[in-house]
């Protein structure tokens, strides 16, 4: 038995060709659920009916009724029953085909007022970013799980109709660094008619969405494959770019003395040989392999 669900439970002598019935009770949550026992005598015959077919029976004496749940010559039995959206129901034991006996009948019968649990895999106060999965479980007790709706600030994301298993991916980008409600409503089938409500249980919880813009990067240039054009503007008149070596992809640069005014054609004998980088502009002697300033391959 569950804390807010009503219970019916006693005991009853039935005499031979004679019934028990108890009852008379509001259908408003028409789940039932619990045992009864024969615990002296022989078997019982047990069955729900309406209140115009328990007036049939009992009042009247007829047999033209019908009977619900109904379970024939048993010493015990299992209610789990989901009555009809009814004002008025009745249970009967039923010791009419024996002439014998008596049956001593314990009882102990429950209307299920209880709503379904339900289980998050969110935590209350917990951070989360990008696409985060949702996994909510709903279960009950006795009976099953109609459906579940998942709510994020007030507005349905998604639901599930007869498992009581629902997963989500929540793309946490679509919503602002702030604090959202998650909300979970589940409800149980206890009611049978189409369109009726069942136990309902909700759950809330609040939670902290926060991505975190990417730190920008960036990515160092293969210079193996490619470079950037060089920029010789900053050089020096002084410096004149004579050629392009074809191994090393260097500029050759040649310092030349001005000779009554003009450039001399000719070269110092101790003049340097500089090797500009083509990738960094760096100007590098004659014979190394590795600019010094870049460390690309010249």
């Amino acid at each position: 038995m569950l804390a807010d669900d009503i219970n019916y439970q006693g005991s009853v002598d039935i005499l031979p060709t004679d019934h028990y019935g108890f009852g008379g009770f509001d259908g408003q949550y028409d789940g039932m659920y619990g045992t009864f026992e024969v615990t002296s005598g022989t078997d019982i015959t047990f069955f729900i009916l309406t209140a115009s077919d328990w007036d049939k029976f009992h009042n009247q004496g007829r047999d033209d009724i019908t009977k619900i749940d109904l379970v024939e010559d048993v010493s015990s039995g299992i209610i789990n029953y989901r009555l009809p959206n009814m004002a008025i129901w009745y249970y009967v034991f039923d010791n009419s085909d024996d002439a014998a006996n008596t049956q001593h009948v314990i009882y102990e019968i429950y209307k299920d007022m209880t709503p379904p649990e339900i289980n998050l895999n969110l935590v209350a106060g917990g951070t989360y970013s990008g696409t985060t999965q949702v996994s909510v479980t709903a279960t009950d007790a006795n009976f099953d799980i109609s459906s579940v709706i998942l709510y994020i600030d007030d507005v349905q994301e998604e639901s599930e109709v007869g498992t009581g298993v629902l997963s989500f991916d929540w793309d946490t980008t679509s919503y602002t660094d702030s604090q959202h409600i998650i909300k979970v409503v589940a409800m149980d089938n206890v009611k049978s008619d189409a369109g009726t409500v069942g136990n309902t249980a909700e759950l809330e919880i609040t939670v902290n969405v926060d991505n975190v813009n990417p730190t920008s990067s960036t990515t160092p240039t293969d210079t193996t494959t490619s470079g950037s054009p060089l920029d010789l503007s900053g050089f020096f008149l002084p410096l004149l770019v004579l050629g392009v070596s074809g191994l090393a992809l260097g500029s050759i640069v040649y310092l030349r003395k001005r000779t009554q005014g003009r450039m001399s054609d000719s070269v110092r004998p101790d003049a340097k040989v500089l090797i500009v980088c083509p990738y960094c502009g760096a100007r590098n002697e004659q014979g190394v392999l590795k600019c010094h300033k870049c460390d690309a391959d010249i």
